[in-house]
């Protein structure tokens, strides 16, 4: 790219492609998005998600970044700061890369991340959480196995991939040629982020809230928890904390603050259609002093 191309390009979501092994993710990538991009790619696991040793000056040399779900944690926290980093390398503007026995530097880059996974459910569990903050930022394809040329041997594989090659070109040119849709556009990224229902689906059964739902409606099937009606965010969570099948989880999730369970209730109220797959209705009722109360209807 020109130097006025990357003075003017926009911030890119990243692209997450997900599918069953042997889908093509990283032909995909490496054949087709790579070559159209300038060609040059960096593994990005290590900036993105898990920061090992401060340095990503790797990521100078590649306008395409890939990360993969092979090596890489789905606790919440890992899942948590690989979102953050989204944002701070993608749409930060300014961003600081530092490389082995340099001084750090802080550029705006030209790049796009893609995000490859299985679309299995521990595979799509190292996938950010889908927050509000988030969702914006992140493209979501679903990829599926159609082989239509043989690619069982080494010369059957060269021939495909010469055929690719062969044809990038006028790929390009009926890409370049493409409108935008006015439903799809975006003032920010210039077009709005796709996101296959099915993915969002799988994500939206792994969010905090999820976790917290899925809790709230064990211990109502199981006796140990009746309806709470008008308590602030500390007291439920220590009734929580005092169940002892569940204290361990609850402090897993909620971390003793009562201000994440406040923000967990926050967006459970917002997706009514949810709650009610589990027969619970959860309702904000006023204020005690400065502090919120809330009801926990249980079936």
């Amino acid at each position: 790219p020109t130097g006025d191309t990357v003075r003017n390009v926009r911030p890119g979501p990243a692209s997450v492609f997900c599918g069953a092994k042997s889908a093509g993710k990283s032909f995909l990538v490496n054949a087709i998005i790579a070559p159209l991009l300038g060609g040059r790619v960096a593994d990005a696991h290590k900036a993105f998600v898990s920061g090992a040793d401060g340095f990503n000056g790797e990521l100078l040399g590649a306008e395409v970044w890939t990360v993969d779900d092979k090596v890489h944690a789905n606790d919440l926290k890992s899942r948590r700061q690989f979102g953050a980093s989204i944002k701070s390398f993608l749409y930060s503007g300014l961003t600081g890369f530092h490389a082995k026995f340099k001084e750090q530097i802080s550029i705006r880059p030209w790049a796009r991340l893609f995000i490859l996974c299985n679309d299995q459910e521990e595979a799509i569990r190292v996938l950010p959480v889908l927050t509000d903050d988030i969702a914006d930022k992140l493209h979501f394809w679903r990829c599926y196995a159609k082989h239509q040329f043989p690619t069982q041997t080494a010369d059957e594989w060269a021939a495909y991939g010469a055929q690719v090659r062969a044809e990038l070109a006028a790929f390009a040119g009926y890409v370049d040629g493409l409108e935008i849709p006015e439903r799809r556009r975006c003032p920010r990224n210039g077009m709005r982020c796709w996101q296959d229902p099915h993915i969002v689906g799988l994500l939206a059964d792994q969010t905090p809230e999820q976790a917290l739902l899925d809790l709230l409606g064990h211990l109502a099937e199981s006796g140990q928890l009746s309806s709470i009606h008008g308590r602030t965010a500390h007291e439920i969570l220590e009734t929580l904390a005092q169940i002892e099948q569940a204290e361990r989880q609850v402090r897993s999730l909620l971390h003793d603050d009562p201000m994440i369970l406040g923000r967990y209730l926050g967006r459970l109220i917002l997706d009514e259609k949810r709650c009610k797959l589990h027969g619970i209705t959860i309702k904000r009722d006023g204020l005690r002093g400065k502090r919120g109360v809330w009801s926990i209807y249980l079936p």
